[in-house]
């Protein structure tokens, strides 16, 4: 492709959200002044609102029309720009990640949005974006960055063409390992706290008066009612769980095809993401501790790129879900770097343990004594929060350990009741250090830390309260 090509007519929808959504804080700011002036002007409220629609299309609309694109041999370029005109250009080699956003309602026009992600870009959005394309543009892509030329051998095609193939190195979700992992999940955790936060908006915009007679109505049926609106939300908060990680991850789908990674996912938003190998900086096994019960284990990688940035986590999803005594070999297939099977961890010494411990409930301090001292008797009630920061503590001790093997320094930790393994290979580690306070140089103990890229930013993996010993080993292993 040498000539300039246009979006679809369809993209103009693309640009009336993006127009919409730069002018909303306008609008708000200034539709009450300028309501005042069309007041005085005797110009009713629906036809200021038609000027406003008629001004946003009209932006849109031009911004639409000088929008253009041309893929060559050596590189992507845009332009766009009204007053100040933009053209940017990108050579394949600079493209790190290229990640891919299709709604539901574009997949009959085969269109998608193509998200480009460069070297060096750091201001937290893609170098450039090709809102609703068509799907052979990504291909067309990824087939220059391979150095291969458009209808030759080496021709990437579309995720789902090289899933028709059959290739072995490809690795599709279940419905039964989709619902384990829907199930769970601990997104429940924070819809509860979205549906808690709703509830206190809505009893504080209603009156006192109703609230209190309400109360004095149910009366001695207070307590069965309460345990029937606990239980009532923690059912709507797990059946929203589920339906958000079914619909992110339905039919997630892993290939490799001549040292890229892809990945794509989603039911009502299908999302695509691509990586080359040599991009990956690290493997992490993520198991929460409910799934650590099942035995099942998440598969996430940490990329120099800013591809995560729709995840909720920092890391790119590999794999939802897996078995624990299949994720290592799974991954082998796909990473050459990351052990067949995870070796056996030189776990923390029993006596480190106090130290999380401590630290756990020093923490859980900071809401105890302002609870009690503002709240008496009941602010006691927060004393349960020191056992839960005991166990919370153990549960982070029991789960640090490390392993040194050929290419790889494998690193586990347990935080927020979330225990990570992470898989990284030597030439990708940026920097190591060993940490060590006064009173730890008596105690024989220190921190050993390294540091990987992830995305454009950087990446602390650290071990707590491991003898100075080891950590000198393992600082020396690696210098």
């Amino acid at each position: 492709m040498t000539s300039k090509k246009h979006l679809s007519p369809v993209a103009l929808l693309y640009f009336i959200y993006k127009t919409l959504v730069e002018w909303l804080w306008v609008i708000f700011v200034s539709f009450a002044s300028v309501l005042n002036i069309f007041k005085d002007l005797h110009i009713s409220l629906p036809l200021v609102i038609a000027g406003f629609v008629v001004l946003i299309v009209a932006i849109s609309v031009i911004r639409f029309v000088v929008f253009t694109y041309e893929i060559t041999d050596k590189m992507v370029t845009i332009n766009r720009g009204i007053f100040i005109k933009k053209h940017i250009h990108i050579p394949y080699h600079r493209i790190q990640t290229i990640t891919q956003s299709q709604l539901f309602f574009l997949i009959p026009f085969h269109l998608e949005t193509i998200y480009i992600e460069t070297a060096g870009h750091e201001d937290g959005k893609a170098e450039a974006v090709l809102p609703m394309v068509p799907d052979t543009v990504r291909s067309e892509i990824e087939t220059y960055r391979q150095g291969a030329q458009p209808g030759s051998d080496l021709e990437v095609h579309n995720i789902s063409q090289n899933l028709e193939t059959g290739d072995e190195n490809t690795y599709r979700i279940n419905n039964h390992d989709l619902n384990l992992f829907s199930l769970t999940s601990l997104g429940i955790l924070p819809i509860i706290a979205i549906l808690g936060a709703i509830y206190g908006k809505v009893q504080e915009a209603i009156p006192d008066k109703y609230i209190n007679s309400a109360f004095s109505k149910i009366g001695h049926e207070s307590l069965p009612i309460i345990i029937g609106g606990v239980v009532i939300v923690l059912v709507v908060g797990l059946i929203a769980s589920y339906l958000m990680s079914v619909l992110k991850y339905y039919r997630f789908t892993l290939s490799e095809n001549n040292g890229q990674l892809q990945t794509t996912q989603g039911l009502i938003t299908k999302r695509s993401f691509s990586v080359k190998q040599q991009r990956i900086q690290a493997i992490v096994f993520k198991q929460n501790v409910i799934r650590q019960l099942f035995n099942l284990t998440t598969v996430q990688t940490i990329v120099a790129s800013k591809a995560g940035k729709e995840e909720d986590e920092s890391d790119i999803t590999m794999v939802p879900v897996i078995k624990n005594d299949e994720a290592a070999t799974m991954v082998n297939g796909f990473v050459s770097w990351v052990p067949n099977s995870m070796p056996q961890l030189n776990r923390l010494a029993h006596s480190s343990y106090w130290y999380y411990i401590r630290n756990a409930i020093l923490i859980s301090l900071i809401v105890i004594i302002p609870s009690i001292v503002f709240f008496r008797f009941w602010g006691a009630i927060s004393l349960v929060l020191i056992p839960l920061a005991v166990w919370v503590g153990w549960y982070s001790a029991k789960n640090n350990g490390y392993y040194i093997g050929n290419k790889q320094l494998i690193i586990s930790d347990g935080h927020l009741l979330t225990r990570s393994i992470y898989v990284v290979e030597t030439k990708n580690i940026q920097s190591s250090a060993v940490r060590q306070s006064v009173w730890m140089a008596n105690k024989g103990l220190a921190h050993f830390k390294i540091h990987v890229r992830s995305k454009n930013n950087d990446k602390e993996i650290e071990l707590r309260y491991i003898s100075k010993k080891e950590a000198d080993e393992l600082f020396t292993w690696l210098a």
